[in-house]
């Protein structure tokens, strides 16, 4: 790990973090705090822009983001600042205080599996390739500091050889991933915010819930979230309902009233400490999630052999603790 000094500046991520679900699985590449204060595009949430940002609650961002909603174009209003071709599109002005802007977000993936035996053995489809492409654009819209209109479309295709599991999250007519709605204000020296619509939630911890990021599809839920954010404490509720992207035509996605996710977080961000000469800083969430999933979902055959439809809940209580350390 390089330390900077007063005549070198501070290392930038490596490539990869360029986009951080870079790993093979889509869980986030961890970063040095430096890394994330000179290469990340967050907004301004203070410590909790520590690492790779996770900890602000939007999911990591690096020279881009998980949530592309999460990243702050707003620096480009200065001309001087772009240095990138694709900075054309990312801060476009729309009167003439550059206080109404729209950003354009765009990705095309193309991934492919090659399995030799899938699921070991068991799936029988033997040296499988699996060919999957993807394509999310997104528009965001900034009507001044308080209010923002998003929406990404989405549309998928899957193809390969000996392919097997191709279904409505690898294959999708173009339809709406997210449409939300969000408001800002300060209230009791929090920056806050609640945000309305369909949307992606990236604030639990990411070995419980992520993006669904080897399907083609993401995940996106429908609903509410509210948050506030002070210097060392931030508190974010959420209820939402899953989308229901099992539709096979366009614009035909709607909501799942069957899964539902609610709950609430509060990160603590303690004073920052020194062990052997290096600077650490700690992160504690506390947070209830509930999960239900119910309907034809939550079937169950029984002895008979008839379904029997239940309501499976799933609530989670735990105190975590995140700790980065900073050169």
């Amino acid at each position: 790990m390089v330390k900077p000094s007063a005549n070198q500046p501070p290392p930038p991520m490596p490539p990869v973090v360029l986009y951080p679900h870079a790993n093979p699985v889509g869980q986030p590449v961890r970063t040095t705090g430096v890394q994330g204060r000179v290469s990340g595009h967050q907004y301004d949430w203070g410590v909790f822009n520590r690492g790779n940002g996770e900890a602000a609650g939007f999911g990591p961002v690096g020279e881009y983001g998980v949530a592309p909603w999460a990243e702050d174009w707003s620096r480009l209003r200065d001309k001087s600042k772009r240095k990138d071709p694709f900075d054309l599109i990312k801060y476009i002005a729309l009167n003439e205080s550059g206080s109404i802007w729209l950003s354009f977000s765009g990705e095309t993936r193309l991934r492919n599996w090659f399995e030799s035996r899938p699921n070991l053995g068991t799936q029988h489809n033997n040296d499988s390739g699996r060919f999957a492409v993807r394509n999310l654009y997104g528009a965001d819209l900034h009507l001044g500091s308080h209010v923002r209109l998003f929406g990404q479309l989405v549309n998928a295709d899957a193809a390969g050889w000996n392919g097997y599991g191709y279904g409505s999250t690898y294959r999708k007519r173009l339809d709406a991933q997210q449409a939300f709605i969000e408001t800002k204000w300060s209230m009791l020296g929090a920056k806050s915010g609640f945000m309305f619509g369909r949307q992606q939630f990236l604030d639990a911890p990411s070995y419980m819930l992520y993006n669904r990021e080897t399907p083609n599809v993401p995940l996106s839920w429908n609903g509410f979230r509210a948050y506030m954010v002070w210097p060392r404490i931030r508190i974010d509720g959420w209820d939402f309902v899953q989308t229901n992207d099992s539709q096979n035509k366009m614009f035909h996605d709607t909501e799942n009233y069957n899964t539902r996710l609610y709950g609430f977080n509060m990160t603590w961000a303690p004073p920052d400490g020194r062990f052997m000469g290096d600077r650490y800083n700690s992160f504690l969430d506390v947070f209830y999630v509930g999960y239900k999933l119910s309907g034809s979902s939550g079937a169950i055959a029984t002895a008979q052999r008839q379904p029997e439809r239940v309501q499976h809940t799933q609530q989670f209580w735990c105190a975590l603790a995140r700790h980065c350390r900073t050169v």
